[in-house]
């Protein structure tokens, strides 16, 4: 047999010098048979990109991955799952409140609704419509329970404070509140409204509920 001429330790050398390659850079580089570069990286341990078609590599133990196990050098993203769909798929399992798939997107950084459009149809993924869209859980009943029930709560949460005044308002009503403790909804307003802060009782209200206050309805 010819000798290899780039040895198997060297194109672990090659990685660490440039973190991530490609295969076609690696052969490039070492002169060495596909069936050569295969070999070392399944002895020592690779990741390929979950983005550009898999197209690149990197070592085992090259990646910091995040808390979520996601790593990104450049353009290119790895994760401790592997694939696109094997990281999807965890991901969701693990989350609190599932996700929607612009969340997914973002987290990422690419488009991910084909993907979870094949796996919700081959029933890997399941998905619940909660609100205005969907989002997609956990395979277990119970972990799915919980996801929902934490997205419902988040997203009324969301509604709660979108219907609130702006922050200055907000800080307007807790400081009457301060200076007349127990003070109610229509006399906050009334007192407001005096200094130029025109707000309905219906937004003191608000107010009163959003922070768990004294105040209560009522003259």
């Amino acid at each position: 047999m010819r000798p290899v001429a780039f040895p198997p330790d060297d194109i672990v050398t090659l990685f660490r010098e440039h973190k991530v390659l490609t295969k076609q850079e690696v052969l490039d580089a070492c002169g060495c048979k596909t069936m050569t570069l295969w070999k070392a990286l399944h002895d020592y341990g690779y990741f390929t990109s979950y983005n550009f078609n898999a197209k690149y590599y990197t070592l085992r133990d090259v990646p910091t991955f995040d808390e979520l196990g996601l790593w990104a050098y450049r353009k290119v993203r790895f994760s401790r799952w592997g694939t696109l769909s094997q990281t999807l798929t965890e991901l969701i399992e693990r989350s609190d409140t599932g996700y929607v798939a612009s969340e997914l997107t973002s987290l990422l950084a690419v488009e991910v609704a084909p993907e979870l459009s094949r796996l919700h149809g081959l029933g890997r993924i399941p998905r619940q419509k909660v609100g205005p869209r969907f989002v997609y859980v956990a395979s277990d009943e119970r972990v799915r329970s919980a996801q929902v029930s934490a997205r419902q709560e988040t997203l009324e949460q969301a509604l709660e404070e979108a219907r609130l005044p702006r922050p200055e308002v907000i800080i307007a009503v807790l400081v009457d509140l301060i200076q007349h403790p127990g003070a109610r909804a229509p006399a906050v307003a009334r007192r407001l409204k005096r200094r130029k802060i025109p707000l309905a009782e219906k937004d003191v209200q608000a107010i009163f509920t959003r922070y768990n206050l004294a105040g209560k309805k009522g003259p």
